[in-house]
């Protein structure tokens, strides 16, 4: 298995802070890291990352089952289902985001290129 360093330091460093585990990494990105998809810890990720990321994410999760299990059978256009699911996507990804760059200035976070070095963290 490859190893990350960086990742490696910022996940100690999460932890030193007392952060949950599934806060500092959600089961989901640990599933990814698992298959080959280096993907940065959401708490040194940027603000549009995290958007991007989970807005997308929610978006197929919920959009999807909202769509098979009650929009198709309402009548609702797949196109209308796919904006109602992007905009909670968007919604929902910008709270998320924000929250994960709060916590980021809360504890003082490194940035993402500094971790790893001795001198840093």
């Amino acid at each position: 298995m490859k190893r990350h360093p960086q990742r490696e330091a910022a996940l100690q460093h999460l932890e030193s802070l007392g952060i949950d585990r599934d806060l500092i990494a959600p089961r989901v990105l640990r599933g990814l890291w698992r298959v080959g998809i280096d993907l940065t810890p959401p708490h040194f990720a940027s603000f549009w990352q995290n958007f991007l990321i989970i807005g997308s994410y929610y978006t197929v999760l919920w959009g999807g089952p909202m769509w098979l299990l009650h929009w198709s059978k309402e009548g609702t256009s797949f196109y209308a289902g796919l904006a109602y699911a992007t905009v909670a996507g968007a919604m929902f990804g910008g709270v998320i985001a924000t929250s994960y760059e709060r916590a980021k200035r809360r504890n003082g976070l490194p940035a993402w290129r500094d971790l790893g070095r001795s001198d840093k963290c």
